[in-house]
């Protein structure tokens, strides 16, 4: 993680103290991939796999926009608007012809982010972490989400999982 990837992620944090609730939570997040036996792909998977630009996306708009994070992850859910897509670009599109200003400045965001490589073209990523980093969230958007994980990502063809598993909960 570097310093530019999180100076793009300052529009989205109000304070230094968001700032660094989000550092702080990244590394609480990271530190659980070194932990041998947990169900967490291991860090050097992660690094390779540029998981954490999605990583640090959701976790800077469950603390500065939660409201923000709910509306990502219930298009990103099943059933949901951008189900679907798979494509960064496809719902960096919708997003944009929103009537809401704050989607139109989501994807905005996302468009620089993948501009600048912080993001993949994927979806898989963001669809595969929501789970994992609303564990860390006390905003109540993450009680509202879809019960089950989508079928895509790390784990894809293994028995679903309901999301609620993981629960919301700091201790995973």
């Amino acid at each position: 993680m570097g310093r530019r990837s999180i100076e793009t992620l300052v529009p989205l944090l109000s304070t230094p103290r968001s700032t660094k609730s989000l550092i702080n939570v990244y590394r609480v997040l990271r530190a659980r991939l070194e932990i041998p036996g947990l169900d967490e792909p291991s860090v050097d998977e992660f690094l390779a796999r540029r998981e954490f630009g999605p990583v640090l996306l959701l976790l800077a708009l469950q603390i500065g926009e939660p409201v923000l994070a709910h509306v990502l992850a219930q298009h990103l859910a099943p059933g949901g608007l951008d189900a679907s897509a798979d494509e960064l670009d496809v719902l960096a599109k919708r997003l944009s012809e929103a009537q809401d200003d704050k989607l139109r400045s989501l994807s905005s965001l996302l468009s620089t982010l993948r501009g600048r490589r912080l993001l993949g073209a994927s979806l898989l990523p963001f669809r595969a972490w929501i789970p994992r980093v609303r564990r860390f969230s006390f905003e109540p958007w993450v009680e509202s989400l879809p019960a089950e994980l989508p079928p895509s990502g790390p784990g894809a063809g293994e028995p679903r999982r309901l999301w609620s598993e993981s629960g919301p909960s700091m201790h995973g």
